[in-house]
């Protein structure tokens, strides 16, 4: 959901970085502080090594679950669709990072996983749309309730409260 959520947001942003392109900028000199990755490694968050096979294999968990083959993305458009994966994918890794800590009771997800099931139906063929299994369905389900309630944390007294009216005169 997320990463449906990154592509669809950037369309148009690509849509019009394409009608204008910015100009290039000079590449920043690598520094000591820096260390140029390996070519098999896409990006590295906190030590943890993303590859480029990872940056592959999520692109193709994300064409799969639109029922598209790997190849459907257009040679020219690949770049750019990953490097929103793989930004989703650094962004995704931050957030789990910050989640470590956060605990999400047994029963609260079983019951997320019974709203799901009872919305989605048999889990291991839901899992499956999504080029996963249902291990690995529930294992991403508890982890996006983990991430949930932390930001719930980091906003609570953090927003206002839109009413009726404030909708309606809006």
């Amino acid at each position: 959901p997320a990463l449906a959520l990154a592509i669809a947001c950037a369309i148009p942003t690509l849509a019009a970085a394409q009608e204008n392109p910015a100009p290039a900028k000079p590449a920043a000199p690598v520094t000591e502080a820096v260390a140029k990755p390996a070519a098999d490694v896409a990006a590295v968050v906190n030590d943890e090594k993303i590859s480029m096979k990872d940056l592959e294999a999520e692109m193709a968990k994300m064409m799969a679950s639109r029922g598209m083959p790997p190849d459907a993305i257009p040679p020219e458009q690949r770049p750019m669709v990953a490097k929103m994966i793989l930004d989703n994918m650094i962004s995704e890794r931050l957030l789990t990072l910050a989640t470590k800590d956060t605990e999400v009771a047994d029963k609260d997800f079983e019951a997320e996983l019974k709203k799901l099931t009872d919305a989605r139906g048999d889990l291991e063929k839901f899992a499956q749309t999504r080029g996963m299994t249902a291990d690995q369905m529930k294992g991403e389900l508890r982890k996006m309730m983990k991430q949930r309630k932390w930001i719930d944390a980091q906003l609570a007294g953090k927003t206002a409260e839109v009413t009726d009216a404030d909708a309606q005169g809006f």
